[in-house]
């Protein structure tokens, strides 16, 4: 078993998707390897396998185990654009981010 990369140090203090398999590495060292890492938290061998070879994404399972909750998330990558307008009516803008039409 080899142990992922280190976290980008972009996202320093954010946990990452390596950041929850380089803890699952160390957890899996600790318990004496992924089968019995795997037995004690009734997590299926292959999925931890899967995750720590980044063929798969840490989930819900995995996240849970190591005392994370999983929750993705969708975040904005661009400011809103402007509508298209109905015919016989004027454009409007798109909701403003973060706090939407209202500015909740």
């Amino acid at each position: 078993m080899r142990a992922p990369p280190a976290p980008s140090p972009r996202l320093a203090g954010a946990c990452e998707a390596g950041a929850i398999r380089r803890l699952l590495f160390e957890h899996c060292e600790q318990e004496g390897g992924m089968r019995a890492w795997s037995r004690r938290h009734g997590v299926p061998v292959s999925l931890v396998s899967e995750t720590l070879s980044g063929r798969r994404a840490p989930g819900e399972a995995i996240a849970n185990a190591l005392g994370f909750l999983f929750m993705p998330a969708f975040l904005p990558v661009r400011s809103p654009s402007v509508t298209t307008p109905r015919p016989g009516s004027a454009p409007r803008a798109a909701a403003a981010l973060p706090g939407g039409p209202h500015g909740a």
